[in-house]
């Protein structure tokens, strides 16, 4: 087995998380691991863990689509996570993240030096939650797609140079999406110069 895809499962269920351990405890040399809409709970990020660890030499792509583990659950799984040196693909996909998630998300982010990609895409981290993952995303020598589409960015003038920092220091860029924010024109004024530099 090299991809696992759970979507729509209900792991509150309290059979659920022995099950799902049951069947990836053979699986050593898992590449994907994709869940989405499956109500993890605490128990279900418990068992999350293992099988992320269990699989850590291998695992290149996770993600997370639509599944609110908030930011609590955000650090419970950071405890698999880290060890993840391998992973190219990194997605939390409207996973109710705020700007507190930003010192778990640097720790995650910055354990990965092989990050491709990473999307952070309708969670509300804002400009204070972006500037605090900056560093960490600046590490990633490799990264060339950075989704950060509806996480918060407002017209507040004092958010706009968080965003100019971070773009300022991935010259490898190749793909930043971020729609559905509202940076107004003086957020343009700033990016330009820096988009042109790619």
């Amino acid at each position: 087995v090299r991809t696992v895809s759970f979507g729509g499962e209900d792991l509150r269920k309290k059979e659920n998380p022995s099950i799902l351990l049951h069947a990836l405890s053979m699986c050593t040399c898992l590449k994907t691991f994709i869940f989405v809409d499956s109500n993890l709970d605490t128990e279900g990020i418990e068992v999350l863990n293992r099988v992320l660890i269990h699989n850590a030499d291998t695992l290149e792509n996770f993600r997370l689509f639509n599944d609110r583990i908030k930011d609590e659950g955000l650090e419970q799984l950071s405890q698999a996570l880290q060890h993840l040196h391998k992973l190219r693909n990194l997605d939390f996909n409207d996973v109710c993240l705020t700007s507190k998630s930003s010192p778990t998300l640097s720790l995650i982010i910055s354990r990965m030096p092989a990050l491709t990609d990473v999307c952070l895409s309708g969670n509300s981290i804002g400009y204070s939650g972006l500037e605090g993952i900056t560093p960490a995303l600046q590490q990633c020598k490799h990264l060339k797609q950075l989704d950060v589409s509806g996480i918060g960015l407002k017209k507040a003038d004092e958010g706009h140079p968080a965003l100019s920092s971070l773009l300022s220091g991935l010259p490898q860029l190749q793909r930043l999406d971020l729609s559905y924010n509202h940076i107004g024109e003086k957020g343009l004024e700033l990016l330009v110069p820096v988009i042109q530099q790619f």
